[in-house]
């Protein structure tokens, strides 16, 4: 039976139709429809074969319309993969009647043949891009950490492996697995990974009279923010392994330092390891004045002051160092930090510096040598 070219078609499909016309009035119409089931479905879809004579591409699931003339007509599905079946039958006859409609289903079943892998990890620091699976040594799909992959097979016995972990993870069990895959059928294989820590925690405590004196703290050479006393410093993200840790302030002399540390590897908490260190620690500076005198020499002493902060001068913020003879020296010990010094002198003298702008750094354990010019009349 040949058909019309005014061919009506549902989803995108075509045929080529042939010249004869059929007399609309008797004519009646065909709906054909696929659909297709299974894990491992028919990609190219069907050829749908209408009394031997013409034909129409139908894909996977499809409906497509046809108009016939009325009568027995026989539907053939063909291109169906053999690992498909058709459900009532590849071959089937149909009725149409003039002016009828006439539905014809074919429902296609397509197990699949294969394996399903699934995979779970726990731990720390897990592999951060998942994994692959290979069948019979043959690189076949990437598997994401929490998940499933299907894996189609040969029927038979096949060696089925999680590769690509990293070097902190490792599978529960056997990583690779011989199991028989049976015709159509998918058989479930599950793998477990447990992942170790890759890195740890460090944990530095100083001891000693050192309270607010801060403290560098090296890492394998390297430095990490510094540490206050009494307030011990967590180094973080330190990769598992041996490690040295030193520690240095001005003024500070540290027992047994540097110090090694050792990270824990394959273990499944974060490995936090302590290591502590003892300071002796000079509170104070060191003040070496001179005060160079020309003209009459004075018979009083020079009174020495400094000031700390923005405007010490007008806000009374003063500390008394001590007192210089003339031409003398003055060692005085002083806090750490940066302060304006200027001198009291008799009425007879003047100062030979700006006070405002003479300013020092003074740093714990130091001794910062102080010229202080004095002219006297």
């Amino acid at each position: 039976m040949r058909m019309r070219g005014g061919l009506i078609l549902i989803g995108g499909l075509s045929l080529s139709a042939c010249e004869d016309s059929i007399d609309p009035e008797r004519a009646g119409t065909l709906v054909v429809s696929t659909s297709t089931t299974g894990e491992d479905p028919d990609q190219d879809g069907y050829l749908l074969a209408l009394d031997d004579t013409d034909s129409l591409g139908l894909g996977p699931t499809q409906t497509a319309e046809v108009e016939l003339g009325p009568g027995r007509h026989t539907l053939r599905l063909l291109g169906v993969a053999g690992h498909c079946s058709v459900s009532p039958g590849a071959t089937l006859e149909a009725d149409v009647g003039p002016g009828g409609t006439t539905f014809v289903a074919f429902t296609v079943s397509c197990p699949a043949t294969g394996a399903r892998v699934t995979v779970t990890t726990s731990g720390l620091d897990v592999d951060p891009d998942g994994y692959r699976v290979a069948a019979d040594e043959s690189d076949r799909a990437a598997i994401a950490r929490q998940g499933t992959v299907l894996i189609l097979l040969e029927s038979g016995n096949r060696t089925i492996a999680l590769t690509g972990l990293a070097s902190n993870c490792a599978v529960d069990g056997l990583s690779s697995r011989t199991v028989t895959i049976a015709d159509k059928v998918v058989t479930p294989i599950e793998f477990a990974v447990v992942c170790t820590a890759t890195s740890g925690v460090i944990k530095v405590v100083v001891s000693g009279d050192v309270e607010g004196i801060p403290f560098e703290v090296t890492l394998d050479g390297a430095s990490r923010p510094p540490l206050l006393s009494g307030d011990p410093e967590y180094l973080t993200r330190v990769p598992v392994g041996d490690h040295m840790v030193s520690l240095s302030a001005p003024g500070c002399t540290v027992a047994t330092n540097p110090q090694p540390v050792t990270i824990a590897s394959g273990v499944l908490t974060r490995d936090t390891a302590t290591v502590s260190f003892s300071a002796t620690c000079v509170r104070t500076g060191n003040l070496r004045i001179t005060a160079p005198t020309t003209g009459p020499l004075p018979d009083t002493r020079y009174e020495v002051l400094t000031c700390s902060g923005n405007n010490c001068f007008y806000n009374y913020n003063i500390h008394f160092v001590g007192r210089v003879k003339p031409n003398g020296v003055l060692f005085a010990e002083h806090e750490p930090g940066t302060y304006h010094i200027w001198m009291n002198l008799p009425g007879n003298c003047l100062p030979q510096f700006n006070s405002f702008d003479k300013q020092f750094t003074l740093v714990r354990g130091d001794t910062l040598n102080l010229d202080l010019p004095v002219a006297c009349s």
